[in-house]
């Protein structure tokens, strides 16, 4: 991508209606199989995901986000780079009591997400997809794009939560 969407589009205005950011290639298959859009309006970034979002300012009308558990994260938390410490803040700022994360202190950013999901702690995950939803329409254009997250568990689970 060279920094305008018409190169992945083919738009020559320069903006389109709706594209879809993915942070992996199976992020981008389950968003495929539950909205089968076209091949056109599909991104794949996995290294520099905040800096594509900050790029797209101005260039669509709507953005999906489709990502694993660290792209939400970094979206959510607007920083390519996070540590354990942001994502226990996040969890708390998302409605999770600090005793109910006491067991994450030590814990692998991963084991988190898995943790949440097998619990059935659902809307914890929707919380963060909505903090990941007002980062990005924040950083990159509040008013002009809307933006849509869904949370993509891994290969084999589809879209486990969503902003919508």
């Amino acid at each position: 991508m060279k920094g305008n969407i018409d190169v992945i589009s083919g738009n020559s205005a320069g903006i389109v209606s709706e594209i879809v950011v993915c942070d992996r290639q199976f992020t981008m298959q389950a968003h495929k199989d539950l909205f089968k859009y076209d091949e056109d309006r599909y991104i794949v970034e996995r290294s520099q995901l905040v800096g594509i979002l900050s790029g797209l300012a101005g260039q669509a009308r709507k953005i999906h986000l489709s990502l694993s558990w660290h792209g939400m994260l970094k979206v959510s938390l607007w920083s390519e780079n996070i540590s354990l410490s942001s994502v226990l803040f996040l969890l708390k700022e998302n409605g999770m009591k600090e005793e109910d994360t006491l067991p994450f202190k030590e814990a692998d950013i991963e084991d988190i997400f898995h943790v949440l999901y097998y619990g059935k702690n659902y809307d914890i995950l929707r919380r963060i997809c909505n903090t990941a939803k007002r980062s990005a329409e924040n950083n990159i254009g509040g008013d002009l794009t809307s933006v849509a997250c869904h949370l993509v568990g891994g290969p084999d689970s589809g879209i486990v939560a969503s902003s919508l």
